[in-house]
């Protein structure tokens, strides 16, 4: 679950029903929960991805979602950007992005760099400039 700021409510992507050993699936959809209105299902489009990270980008205000593995629980890198202003969810290929196999990975938003930034499990630091859609690796 990610916030979308002080008015925004609070934003749910995915889930899955159970393991791929149980014959889960995966759910893809987005929603949007407000004290006032409850849950509402977001955007049109549907990620087909799921188990990562995500960050609001108070800067753009967009949420940014950083996906690892596909609708068949295959690992698989996926960047998509939610704008709560047109109400679309949209994937982007970003330039330079990380190439993750990876579970462990926690992502930030820094305000002074206006960044997401990435951190992964064997020790890289990754930026991510949502407004030129390119990843740069830091360590």
């Amino acid at each position: 679950m990610f916030s979308l700021g002080s008015n925004g409510g609070v934003v749910a992507l995915g889930g899955e029903t159970a393991g791929p050993l149980l014959g889960g699936r995966v759910l893809l959809d987005l929603w949007r929960y407000r004290s006032a209105s409850g849950w509402v299902q977001l955007a049109s489009e549907t990620a087909r991805t799921s188990d990562g990270p995500a960050v609001y980008d108070v800067g753009s205000n967009r949420l940014i979602i950083l996906g690892v593995s596909d609708e068949n629980f295959q690992l698989e890198t996926q960047n998509w950007v939610y704008d709560p202003s047109t109400n679309r969810l949209a994937r982007k290929d970003a330039g330079g992005r990380p190439t993750l196999g990876m579970r462990d990975l926690t992502m930030v938003y820094d305000v002074e760099s206006d960044r997401a930034i990435l951190f992964t499990e064997v020790g890289e630091t990754w930026a991510y400039d949502v407004d030129r859609n390119a990843w740069t690796k830091k360590t």
